[in-house]
This record gives structure tokens, sequence and C-alpha cells, in this order.
């Protein structure tokens, strides 16, 4: 188990204890760490670690059983070198110490099978070397826990005697095939008074200790060597149990266990005090401890997964346990978040046993009661999530906590903030708890094939759903505490570097981290249930609704409220990873809800009918909103705002995500162009009613309607072509007003989504995004090429105005050239659009003639190169236009090469009109063109 929890393992042959195949030399190895003990402990830490790696292996010799005998004397002696260099180095007594008794717990456990340790007359038997185990490792561990509450600020170590590794030793003496009942029981009480919580005194300000005393908490999850000690000792001290069971009373000493063990997830591990100022200060970061404590929870599960079945009494009175705790109280009780981590294991071990634990028997009352007990988890971690207070008290908690032990200098400035820090954590504790259970039922996959004589279907989809709610809404709202703690760091005048590190440090959590992953968990168990239309689905649905807009707001408030000067000063390395997996949790949900929106996407098989049996209503409200929750990330979206923003926008191109974003985008395309009642409601919902109306000259811009006019402008080019057979746009109107003819009440609907379409366009034209800006022209381009007859004559000449006017500054060059050239191209087709062509012409190159009027003035590059990009687009224009419009062109070129004063201008002009009639492909026109460039050669 222990190897199973995340330590790398050795490659030996046989599985723990084994025995040594690999030629290591245990015997020189023990003899090296007995003469750096002698000369310099510091020199037999290294051969101890190596030592320590290789615990579970039985060297060769003495019939390939126990350890040299001199092993266990030099153990003892490292623990005394360790206690002599405590004060000059506690840093190496620590490590040398905790090295030590790791070694010293896997001989109790798998290698007591002597009969005595030693050679001659000070040879030992296995009980007297058992006992002066449990002395030794009991009164080092007391006196460093005293040391530590007599002086607040001691340094943990990880692996070291303040933390769990010294009770693992003691379980692994209690759970020794060796020991006797009566050594057993001593090790069993001694390992959980090391777990239990350490009295100790209220310090005032001055470090005098007071009458009362208060409380620490185990650091039990400082490290991951830390946290695999504990999830050990706790499956350690399951077996001893078991093994009292005809020496006390096995409920007794489980119910013991369980109370000793899970309430070390109520506050995440913190070591705390209580100062005169009613100030929490903990020995470290709160975010982290939260974070740890979630991947200690997750080996809690692991570990009791893996042997639940085989301590089949302990495992029943943990399960009854549980279900009181999780089903009988408001969510409070300190024990409920490893209550759940425990209970989710047992339900593993049920139904999905380990390899080789397939044929044990499986209590069925167990697994009825642990169902229920984690149904409870679930839906309490799907309230909690769902509580904003509690994200935002979680947040301001974390910050508190991150001030440091400084925390009078900045009273003033946090008071307003104060929360009860206990209180959130317990509740933040038991919503990770019950989301990462949640997750692990569902990737086990659980729920499938579990209709049998104690699961019901009724009661499997309960369950089932529950945990869809509560991993969904966890992974939601861990990500949003992580994006919220800038704004309560900032509220707290904490400096940028260390905001930044707070903020890294909370999206490091396991829910946070993998939230684009759990939702894609989600996504699949929701498919896998056959239909789209199912109560997951709508969990996802609604939930990623509700965090997306939670997401833009509160980041548009952050932005508000924090100056630009501070922002700068924010590590972009730090902020990132967050805005990362907020960005993959959205967009992983928006390319499963389109799919189950419109299912004919480019990735559709027709043999999958699984979502066609939903509703029109249920696809079109998954479809708006995968489209309301882009256009609520859309706002950051290559934006250069600040560095957060800059962080956002990074995310999206480095990301995974940004294929499920194009993906969702396209399938949102096809469905937009779709002549069916999914994409009539679609275009109504995302046109007419997501996106706001907005004045022809508005002169505002809002980040959120702008964000949702850009979605819907991105995707209009590629439902354009679509759309254009079925839409009648009318024959009167421009774009400032239409006229209204009395139409059927679809025409007039179709009418108002490509209306609208276009007049957002038009305002968008001079955004001050650059990418806004250039999908308004695109969508200009792509109605022209898509309906020429319908779209030149009404709105070419006003786009083509605009465009003239904003450019060069704001005007992009590629796709407003695109949009002349279509039209160009496809509007010579009739008088009318001839007019139209020959005026585009000449507007072009009047605006030429201006620029190169102000240049002349005064010397202006930019203008220059705009000058003679116009240039070249109306020469351009020679192999495109009707042949009616060849004149046109002539002219237009010809004014354009001799409107400048200069002759070298005048040179690089016609040089640029030879190019482009060297381009021509009509043989005749080409010919024509070469003698009307020759006649204009000597006009020059």
């Amino acid at each position: 188990v222990e190897l199973a929890l995340g330590e790398a393992p050795l490659d030996f042959v046989s599985g723990p204890p084994g025995v040594s195949h690999d030629g290591f030399l245990f015997s020189e190895t023990w003899a090296a760490v007995a003469d750096a003990l002698v000369n310099d402990p510091a020199l037999a830490l290294a051969p101890l670690k190596t030592l320590r790696d290789r615990r579970f292996i039985a060297p060769v010799g003495r019939d390939g059983k126990g350890w040299p005998p001199t092993a266990l004397p030099t153990l003892f002696k490292a623990l005394d070198a360790a206690r002599a260099v405590l004060k000059t180095s506690p840093t190496l007594a620590a490590e040398i110490w905790g090295t030590a008794v790791l070694l010293l717990g896997a001989w109790a456990r798998w290698h007591s099978d002597w009969k005595t340790i030693g050679d001659g007359q000070n040879g030992m038997d296995t009980a007297a070397v058992l006992k002066n185990i449990i002395h030794v490792v009991v009164r080092d561990a007391g006196n460093v826990k005293r040391h530590a509450c007599d002086n607040p600020s001691t340094f943990h170590v990880p692996g070291g005697p303040s933390g769990p590794v010294p009770a693992l030793c003691l379980a692994c003496v209690a759970s020794s095939p060796n020991a006797s009942h009566e050594i057993r029981a001593v090790a069993f009480d001694a390992a959980l008074e090391v777990l239990a919580e350490n009295k100790t005194y209220e310090f005032s300000q001055d470090n005098n200790p007071k009458a009362q005393p208060t409380q620490r908490i185990l650091p039990a999850f400082a490290s991951a060597q830390d946290a695999r000690a504990l999830a050990s000792a706790f499956v350690y001290l399951a077996h001893a149990c078991e093994l009292m069971d005809d020496f006390k009373s096995l409920a007794a000493n489980a119910r013991r266990l369980a109370e000793t063990v899970w309430p070390l997830w109520r506050g995440d591990g913190l070591v705390g005090f209580r100062y005169q100022t009613n100030c929490s200060v903990d020995g470290a970061s709160a975010s982290a401890a939260s974070a740890a404590a979630q991947r200690t929870g997750l080996l809690v599960s692991r570990a009791v997964h893996l042997c639940a079945l085989r301590f089949p009494e302990v495992t029943k009175t943990f399960v009854s346990i549980a279900n009181e705790v999780l089903t009988t109280n408001d969510g409070t009780d300190p024990m409920a978040p490893c209550a759940a981590y425990a209970a989710s294991g047992v339900l593993l071990a049920c139904r999905r046993p380990p390899p080789d634990q397939n044929e044990l028997h499986v209590d069925l009352e167990v697994i009825r009661q642990v169902s229920s007990a984690l149904e409870a988890a679930a839906r309490r971690s799907a309230r909690l999530a769902s509580s904003e207070s509690l994200a935002d008290a979680v947040a301001k908690a974390f910050c508190v906590a991150a001030n440091g032990a400084d925390v009078n200098a900045a009273a003033q400035n946090v008071r307003h903030l104060r929360v009860d820090s206990s209180a959130a954590r317990l509740e933040w504790s038991v919503m990770c708890a019950g989301a990462l259970c949640a997750s692990r039922l569902v990737a086990e996959r659980v729920f499938v094939g579990a209709v049998d004589e104690v699961s019901s279907e009724n009661s499997n989809a309960r369950l089932r759903d529950a945990c869809a709610s509560a991993m969904v809404g966890g992974a939601y709202r861990s990500v949003c505490v992580s994006l919220a703690v800038l704004s309560s760091a900032f509220a707290m005048n904490m400096d940028p570097p260390s905001a930044s590190a707070l903020m890294a440090s909370a999206g490091a959590s396991p829910l946070a981290r993998n939230a684009g992953e759990l939702i894609e968990l989600c996504c699949v168990d929701a498919a896998r249930s056959g239909t789209g239309g199912t109560f997951p689905t709508w969990v996802l649905r609604e939930a990623t609704r509700k965090f997306a807009a939670d997401v833009s707001a509160g980041y548009t408030g952050f932005c508000a409220r924090a100056p630009r000067s501070w922002r700068d000063k924010l590590d972009p390395a730090m902020t990132l990873p967050p805005f990362a997996a907020a960005r993959a949790a959205v967009t992983t949900a928006c390319e499963y809800l389109t799919k189950i929106g419109f299912p004919k996407g480019p990735d559709w098989d027709a043999t999958q009918n699984d979502t066609q049996n939903d509703s029109d209503s249920f696809r079109i409200g998954a479809l708006r909103v995968a489209a309301d929750a882009l256009s609520n990330l859309e706002f950051a979206r290559g934006a250069d705002f600040d560095t957060v923003s800059s962080s956002f926008g990074g995310a999206i191109q480095r990301s995974a995500s940004h294929g499920r974003y194009a993906l969702a985008l396209t399938r949102m395309a096809a469905a937009l162009s779709d002549v069916s009642p999914v994409g009539d409601g679609f275009r109504n919902a995302l046109a007419l009613e997501l996106v706001p109306a907005v004045a022809q000259n508005g002169l505002t811009w809002d980040a959120i309607a702008d964000a949702r006019a850009h979605v819907l402008l991105r995707l209009f080019p590629y439902a354009a072509p679509g759309l254009a057979g079925s839409l009648d746009l009318g024959t009167g109107g421009t774009l400032d007003v239409g006229s209204q003819h009395s139409r059927t009440e679809q025409a007039t609907r179709t009418e108002s989504i490509f209306t609208t379409t276009l007049r957002l366009a038009f305002r968008y034209l001079n955004h001050p995004r650059a990418a806004i800006a250039r999908t308004a022209h695109i969508v200009f381009a792509s109605s022209f090429r898509a309906s020429p007859e319908l779209t030149v004559q009404l709105h070419f000449l006003p786009y083509l105005e605009k465009s003239l006017g904003l450019f060069p500054v704001n005007t992009p060059t590629a796709p407003f050239v695109a949009g002349v050239g279509v039209v160009a191209e496809q509007g010579g087709g009739t008088e009318n659009g001839r007019t139209i062509v020959a005026s585009a012409i000449e507007k072009i190159v009047a605006k030429c003639v201006e620029l190169e009027r102000e240049t002349s003035v005064v010397p202006n590059d930019e203008k220059g190169a705009a000058a003679t990009t116009l240039r070249r687009l109306v020469f351009s224009l020679l192999p495109l236009v009707d042949r009616n419009l060849v004149p046109d062109a002539f002219r237009g070129s010809e004014n354009a090469v001799l409107m400048s004063t200069n002759k070298n201008t005048r040179m690089g002009a016609y040089a640029d009109l030879v190019e482009s009639i060297l381009s021509i492909g009509d043989v005749a026109r080409k010919s024509e063109a070469t003698q009307w460039a020759l006649r204009l050669r000597a006009k020059i």
C-alpha cells in the first residue's frame, strides 16, 4: 500500500517483503552508516535514505530472512545521533530521525521474524525490541512537540518527528505479525496519541503562556512524504484493529481510530496559534494546505480501496461511522471530509475490487450504507459549491493566512475582511472532499452494471446525479476561488508578487488544476448514459452558464478596482495556470454542449443517434448556453489590458482548449445555418436575444456585450452561404433605417437576424480591439460573397465609405482588400452593380489622392504606405472586374498613377501596375491592358 500511494518502488523480483536480487550491498551500506554515525552524522544521511528506499526488501543471506545483525543497533545509534545534533542542526536531526524511524517501522512490520537480534549475550528478543521502539519513538516525538509548543516559530521538517511519521512507525509495530497482544495495544494507543491534537498554550504578544490550553493541529499535509505516512499509518492501524479483535472491542478501536484521524481534514492540517489580536497566524499558506489536504484525501481513498475487503470487520465499522457522520448532521462535523474519502474507497473496493481481491466476499449491507453516505456527501458538496458567500469567505481566509506572522501590522487593513476562517475552511474541505470522491466514482464507472439486489436503478441514478452535481460544481467553484484570491489580495493591500504566489497556490489544488479534465469526465459520463437530455447534462449546462458569468463579472470588477500599476506587477507565470484552467473547463463543457445541441456537426457519426431523441428546446438551450459562456470569456481573448488578461490570452494559444474552442464554434456555425427548428431557434436566441440592440452611432463599448457580438460575427461568415438561399433581405432600406413592409412572421424574423448581424458589423468596424474590427470586415466580405445580388447594392458603399474614413489607422488591410475584391468580382452582373463598382473605384482613388496630398505637405511614412496600398488595390481590380467595367478600371488606375507630382512615385506606381497586368489570365484583356499601359507610360 505504501508503494501504491506514490512512493517510487525499486525494481525487485518479488513483492514486499521480497528478496533482493539486484546485487545491492546491504551489509556494506549498513557498515557505512555505522562508521558515519561515529565520525560525522551528516555523512550517514545519504546511505540511510538509500536503505529507506529499500526498506521492504529482504537481503540475501541467513536463508533470505531478516536484516543484518547490525541493522537494529545501527538504527538506534542513528536516533541517538539525531538527538545529539538537535540543537546545532535541527534540520539534519529531523531528517536522520525520520529516516531511521521509517526503517524501524519497516523492520517491525515486515522483517521482525528473528527470535533474537544482535550477537551473544547482548542479543534481545523481538518483543524487547518492539517495546524499545515504542518507548523511543513516543519519547522523542513528545520532546519535539513540546519544543514546538514553546517555540511557535519552529520549522517543520517533512518526514520529521513533528509530523505523522512517528505514528506510521508505531502503526507498523501495532500491525506486526510478531507483536503480542499487549505490545499491539500499547503501540496502537501510542499511535493514536501521536495523531491526536497536541495540547499547547495560548500565547500573548510577549510569548508568555496563558492559563487556558488551546489546540495545535498536526502538520499532516506539510509534504507529500507526510501525506503518504498519514495514509499508510491509517491502513496499518486498521489492520491492527482486525488483529486485536480477540483482545479488545474491534468496533471501539475502529471508532477511536476514525475519531482521531478523520478530523485532521477539518482545517486543512494547518499549524496555528491564537494571539490577543484574535487573528489566526498559520504556519503554512492556507491555500497550499488546502491543496495538500485534497491530495492526501485521495491517498486515503486509494488506500481504503486497496485494503477494505481485506479488513471486512473494520470496514463495516468505518462505513457505519461515515454513514452516521454524513447523513445525520448538517455537514459541520469535523470528520465529514475524511469520512467521504474513506466511504469512496469502500464503494470502489466493492464495485471495482483490486485484481487480487476479486474472490473476496462483499457485504451487501455495506454497499447499501456506503452508497447512502456518498449520496449525502455529494449533495452537500453540490450545495456548498453553489454558495458564492462560501467562495468569498474562503478566498479571504486564504489571504488572511498568507499575510504571515506580522498580522498586527496589517490588522487595520484586513479587520473589515475578518471571516470565521475555521468554519469557512471546514465547509471548503467538505465541498472538496465530496467533489473529489464523486470524480473517483465517475472515473471508475461504479454506476455501470451496478443494478442488483442492493442498488436499484433509481438509487443508482440518484447517486450518479449527485456525483455529477458535486463534481461539476466543485471543479467550477475551485477555479472561481483561485481567481477570486486576486480581488481579496488587492483589498488587503497585498503586494503583487505575494498575490501572484497566492493565486498560483490556490490554483494548484487537484480540483482547480484539473477542472477541465473533471468537466470532460462529466461529459463522457453524460454521453455514456445514452442521451444528452439527462440530469448530468442539465447540471453541466446550468453550472457552465453561471460559472462563465461569475468569472467575467469578477474579472471585470477586479480590473475596475485594481489600478494598472498594481496589475502590471503580477507574475504572468503564476497567474496563467488558473486562467488556463478556467478556459479549459468552459471550452470543454461548451464543446460537449454544442455536440448535444447540434449532433450533425463536423464529427457526426450517423450510426450514433443518442442525442436525436432530445427535445428541440433542450438542444437549443444547450447551444445558447455554449454561446453565452464563450461570450463571457471571449472578452479577455487576446486582450492587451494588463498582465493578467494577457495571461488569459496566452492560455488560449498554449492550452489544449484551443482545439475544443474551434470545434465548438464550428458546430455553432453549422447550427446557425441549419434549416430546421433547432437552427431557427438558435438563430433567434443568438442574434435577437443574446446580442443586445446597439445604437448605430454608439460611442461607448461594453466588454461583455462586445464579446457576445463578436461571437455572432465570428460565426456568421460560416453560416452566410447557408442562410443566403433562405433569407429575404427585401429590396428597400439601408443600414441606417430599413423600410418595414408587411411580411410573414418567418420572413420578418429571418430578415431581422441578417439585418442585426450586418448592423453589428457596421458598428464594430471602428472597435478599438483589432480582432473584433477585423471580424466585422470579414462579415461584410462573406455576405458579399454569399449573396451579392442582395448585399452589394444595399451595404457595400456605406461599408466602403466608413472603411476609407478609418483607413489606414483603424481599418485592417487584408479583410478590407478582400471585401473590395469580392465586390469587384461578383458585383458586376447587373447595371446597378457595375455602377457601384465604378463608384467604389472613384472613391478609392479619391482617398489615395487625399493621402498623397497630405504626405506631400507633411512627410508621413505611414500615410505614404497607405496611399501605395490603395493604388495597388485599384490595380488589382483589373483582372477581376466585369468586361463592361474595364474602361472604368483603366481610368481609375491612370488617375492613381498620375496623381503624384513626384516622378519617382509615379514610376513606382507604374511598376505596380505592370505587375497587375502581367497577372491577368484573360488573353484578350491582357493584350488590351498592355496597349493601354504603353500609352500611359508616355504620359509619365
